[in-house]
Parts: structure tokens; sequence; C-alpha cells
């Protein structure tokens, strides 16, 4: 019996099959995944499969030109992120979190030069540890990535591999 599948069901479901597939197969010895680039957190590797078909691509590779994304990125870039970060009231005035984060990942695409200051002099601050690194909660490994990222240094991504290294062997059932 034939019946067609939603295109969204299909979506929602192929990871999952993928991962069923992908667990129930042995690679030949010959095989060797390749070296990752990640960086080490903790003593548990991450091994990407060797076979996986689809690799990701940086947001910063893409070109959006439609006519209902790309107006809608550009004013994000041009007067939501500005806006949020000139914001007062909380440390480090509106650039904390996902402001900050979506800041750094606008620059990439978006060159500001006055945004660009405020973000390194933010990033500078916390790296210094004015913001109180362990009140940040997840959004301060996004940013830590994010930095990295964008610009290749490490300030914020070494003491965040630290906070999750201690997180972890905090967390791990021994």
């Amino acid at each position: 019996m034939e019946r067609p599948v939603a295109r969204r069901d299909f979506l929602k479901a192929a990871p999952a099959a993928a991962s069923l597939l992908a667990a129930g197969m042995h690679l030949p010895e010959s095989v060797v995944p390749p070296e990752s680039t990640y960086p080490q957190i903790g003593a548990q590797p991450y091994t990407p499969v060797a076979d996986y078909p689809i690799r990701a691509k940086r947001f910063s590779e893409v070109t959006i030109s439609d006519a209902f994304w790309k107006p809608k990125i550009t004013t994000n870039a041009e007067v939501t992120i500005p806006f949020e970060a000139k914001r007062t009231g909380a440390p480090g005035g509106g650039l904390n979190g996902n402001v900050l984060e979506a800041a750094i990942h606008s620059l990439e695409t978006h060159p500001d030069a006055s945004l660009d200051a405020q973000v390194r002099a933010r990033v500078a601050a916390i790296a210094r540890g004015e913001s109180g690194r362990r009140q940040q909660g997840n959004d301060g490994f996004e940013v830590a990535v994010a930095w990295y990222e964008a610009t290749g240094e490490r300030t914020l991504l070494d003491p965040a591999i630290a906070t999750a290294a201690t997180l972890y062997e905090d967390f791990k059932v021994r």
C-alpha cells in the first residue's frame, strides 16, 4: 500500500531514521573518521560519522537573496540589534546573552563600525570578569563560540571550555 508522506513529516522523521541506520552500521576498519576540529571538553571525545552526506556550512557563507528573508535580516542588522545594544539598565547595556550573540553574528555579514566597537568593548569586559560569567548561563557558552567563530580569538572560548570541563566533572556519573 503506497501512502504519500507530507514533506514536513518526512523532514521531521528523516534525522531519526538516519541516526538509527547509522547506529546499526559498522564501518570497515579502513575507513578512518577525519580528525576532529572540535575543542576537547572533558574526557569524552566527539567523533563525527565519516560517511554522513550533509555537511554544515557557516551562515556567513550563505547568501540570502529572496524578497521575504533578506529585508528582515537587513532590518535586524541595521535597526533591531543596534537599538537593543543601546538599551540601558542592564550590566553591559543591552549587549548581553542573545543580543551580544546576534550582534557578533550580524557583524560578519553586515559590518558596522559603531556596533563593532560596542561588541569589542563588551567582550573585553566579559573577559576581564566584569559580567559575572557564572550568571550568564548557556548564553555565555554561545557567545564564546560565536566570538571565536567570527574572529578566531579565544578570549571567551578558553574560559568557557574551562567552565564546561568543570561542569562536566561536577555532574558526570562516576
